[in-house]
């Protein structure tokens, strides 16, 4: 048995944006008061019965990418309303604070995306807090930030 091989815990995985077209002069900011993020990459594939076998064939990666936090007066949670109302595309990293390397990075998961979904629970009880669902152009990228 590997003595190497840790679990990951869920309260070290963080979802890191910021607007694409401030690459140059900002840093990401972390949307804060996570509750839950959810990371789904999957692909469809099909199959072909030939007169030699089965034939299969794959779709391109899709990924569905949502995070539920308490909703604040943050920066970063106002360009998640520009992405959805404006169509400001955003870079996204997905940090595993839990796993890090011998350089000091930390294990991540890198895309782009638009908000395509907000969703808003105000109740009179509770705090109010948002679910914000994400259209991710392209394939997420692995490696370490």
């Amino acid at each position: 048995m590997a003595t190497d091989v840790k679990t990951i815990q869920g309260k070290d995985v963080f979802l890191f944006v910021r607007k694409l077209k401030d690459a140059k002069t900002a840093e990401s900011k972390l949307i804060p008061y996570q509750t839950s993020l959810s990371f789904h990459p999957s692909h469809d594939s099909d199959t072909t019965q030939t007169k030699s076998g089965v034939v299969t064939t794959s779709a391109a990666i899709e990924t569905d990418l949502s995070v539920e936090f308490v909703n604040n007066t943050s920066a970063i949670a106002d360009a998640l309303h520009d992405s959805l109302f404006d169509g400001d595309e955003l870079e996204c990293w997905i940090v595993n604070a839990g796993r890090k390397n011998a350089s000091g990075q930390y294990y991540s998961f890198y895309l782009r995306a638009t908000v395509s979904e907000d969703s808003n629970d105000n109740d009179p009880d509770d705090l109010s807090t948002r679910e914000v669902s994400f259209a991710v152009n392209g394939t997420p990228k692995r490696g370490w930030t």
